[in-house]
């Protein structure tokens, strides 16, 4: 099984929510990528990845308010 390693900078403007849809989209794209596993962790202790379908913008808001209450 081919492993490819590599590492993505986004860069952030303070709180709040970053879609990063487009940014894996392209590195899938740029490697050739058709089928497989990723697996993507942090480097920050105040950062982290959730997975939202995105359907409703309203759950963001819903997110947003959690996680200042």
């Amino acid at each position: 099984m081919e492993q490819i390693l590599s590492e993505l900078s986004i860069e952030t403007y303070g709180e709040g929510f970053i879609d990063i849809t487009s940014v894996i989209n392209k590195w899938i794209h740029k490697n050739n990528i058709l089928q497989g596993i990723l697996v993507l962790t942090t480097k920050h202790t105040s950062c982290s990845l959730t997975i939202n379908e995105n359907a409703d913008p309203r759950v963001l808001e819903d997110l947003s308010s959690f996680m200042k209450a």
